[in-house]
């Protein structure tokens, strides 16, 4: 019981409240227990049909210069790109579809467009990627599993990659948060950024060390890009998984970009500007040797 905390107070009488069992463990001004990260849960309806894109709203697909410079194959792959949630998508991109409907199959709207876009950053800074695209929603249905056990799923998915590949050191879950347009949002330099946030689970007994990788790179984003980072959140399993796969790695993290609001435009700056600052704490990492 902490008195500085209500909910260690009244959390176990009011249900409600197991919500707000996040820890702030680092964050932006003006990060308070009124706008912690959250993420909805999609109906059954919704994981069985989900949205379908608004076709004038996404990019199309651009072809690889051929002018571009080309980049030597690293030896090793180590970094794992994935998507629990991969049904996770943003309003603007989706066709008929309400604050409670952000979901989509098709990954120009969805979070594995994002995935697909950070791996072919990494990729081109040298960095080793390996990108699954394991669509978990489908094996949640074709196993008559609920939404609450995607991380079962995923946890398979990551336990063949690492056992496959000794080398998979730095594992990156992305997904996108519940919250509204004005707590999603930052104005850097005149242009408009998706905010990133970083879930660490402390039911993993080294959680510490994720932790502290990623407050690394939450430091590192606010030194370049001021106010990007809402900062970094401990979650228990009052409140979702609790581990998020991230005992299998010291460098696992979740990475929220977003919220349902935010366009393609915002969501691609700040997948490029975290690509940049994890390339740097990166290769500050490995000795800017080639893996």
């Amino acid at each position: 019981m902490r008195l500085d905390d209500t909910r260690t107070l009244l959390g176990r009488e009011l249900p409600a409240l197991t919500s707000f069992h996040t820890e702030i463990v680092v964050a932006e001004e003006g990060t308070s227990l009124a706008n912690l990260p959250f993420e909805s849960t999609p109906s059954e309806e919704l994981m069985k049909n989900p949205k379908e894109v608004d076709e004038e709203k996404v990019e199309k697909e651009e072809k690889p210069s051929e002018n571009k410079a080309p980049v030597a194959t690293p030896k090793n792959k180590t970094v794992l790109v994935y998507n629990t949630h991969n049904l996770e998508a943003y309003l603007p991109l989706l066709k008929n579809a309400n604050e409670n409907e952000a979901v989509s199959s098709d990954e120009r709207a969805n979070v594995v467009g994002l995935s697909n876009k950070l791996s072919n950053l990494l990729q081109d800074e040298g960095i080793g990627v390996q990108l699954d695209k394991t669509n978990i929603n489908q094996k949640l249905l074709d196993r008559g599993w609920n939404f609450f056990s995607s991380y079962a799923v995923s946890k398979e998915v990551v336990e063949t990659a690492v056992s496959e590949n000794k080398h998979l050191n730095y594992l990156i879950d992305i997904h996108r948060d519940s919250a509204r347009k004005k707590t999603t949002t930052a104005t850097i330099d005149g242009n408009s950024y998706a905010k990133l946030l970083f879930i660490i689970g402390d039911a993993n007994k080294g959680y510490e060390k994720n932790q502290e990788f990623a407050k690394k790179l939450h430091a590192e984003l606010d030194k370049k890009y001021p106010g990007i980072s809402r900062g970094v959140f401990l979650k228990g399993k009052e409140e979702g998984n609790g581990v998020y796969n991230q005992d299998f790695s010291d460098r696992a993290i979740l990475l929220e970009v977003g919220g349902i609001d935010n366009t393609q435009a915002e969501l691609n700056r700040s997948i490029e500007a975290f690509s940049e600052i994890f390339s740097k704490v990166y290769w500050e990492e490995n000795d800017a040797t080639q893996q």
